[in-house]
């Protein structure tokens, strides 16, 4: 069964998601938000996977789940691929279910990347794959 998810988020699925976004385009953008210089420092760091640099990051307390325009840090990382920053997110109390302005989650963006490892991670840690999208879809109904 958790095969068959996986294998459904890492095909069409998630692809709905992305198609339908009017205009939009699935890349990460570089804008950002009011964030405190930690906190686009943790993101950053996500971005570019650099795990000691996130922990630095996170202990001189940024917000864990601060958004800059394409989302938090957990989502960034998991759609860059980057399973050692997605765990010790997860680790530290990243919220696996938090939602961007899209209406997009850590799990879509994984799934849209083709990331089956941090697809697993974080459906280990409870990522709902019911989560209703921007146009009140859940993953679950869109294949």
């Amino acid at each position: 069964m958790k095969q068959l998810l996986l294998s459904l988020l890492l095909s069409s699925v998630v692809h709905y998601n992305f198609a339908m976004q009017a205009g939009g385009s699935a890349a990460l953008h570089e804008v950002a938000h009011s964030l405190s210089p930690a906190e686009k420092a943790l993101i950053d760091a996500a971005k570019n996977g650099n795990l000691e640099l996130v922990r630095t990051q996170l202990a001189s307390s940024a917000n864990i789940n601060a958004q800059d325009t394409n989302g938090t840090a957990l989502m960034i990382a998991a759609y860059m691929g980057h399973n050692e920053v997605v765990e010790e997110l997860l680790a530290r109390g990243a919220e696996v279910n938090v939602q961007n302005s899209k209406c997009y989650t850590a799990l879509i963006f994984a799934a849209y990347q083709g990331h089956a490892d941090v697809v697993e991670l974080l459906l280990t840690a409870g990522a709902d794959v019911n989560a209703p999208n921007i146009y009140g879809r859940s993953e679950e109904h869109t294949s």
